[in-house]
């Protein structure tokens, strides 16, 4: 059975080659799911569950995989510390995937903090 990870950063570049200069291949948004096939010092070659690309993404701390609940629908959701609308910390991408811990008002909690 393979093992994956969840994405826990807002965008992450997939990269060809082990190097930040080399051919962006795709970009892996936040909640997707990948498996690692190799480890190459500050570089993991992954696999991205969701679309099968593969390549090169910086070694980072991630998650262990969580099933998403949600899906991002509109072009950038602002993420607030607390569920009102005051100043928000974050924004998360479209087609992003989230597993929603709590709701409270018209406010979903996930990992990084609330969405409206």
């Amino acid at each position: 059975m393979t093992k994956y990870l969840t994405n826990d950063y807002s965008l992450i570049n997939l990269h060809k080659k082990s190097s930040t200069k080399s051919e962006i291949v795709t970009q892996m948004l936040y909640g997707e799911s990948f498996s690692i096939f190799k480890r190459n010092g500050r570089w993991l070659k992954i696999k991205i569950k969701e679309d099968g690309y593969k390549g090169y993404i910086q070694n980072k701390i991630f998650s262990k995989f969580l099933k998403p609940s949600h899906k991002i629908n509109v072009l950038k959701a602002k993420i607030y510390k607390l569920p009102n609308k005051g100043k928000s910390v974050n924004i998360i991408s479209f087609g992003s995937k989230i597993k929603v811990l709590e709701k409270k008002n018209n406010f979903l909690k996930f990992s990084k903090g609330w969405i409206h």
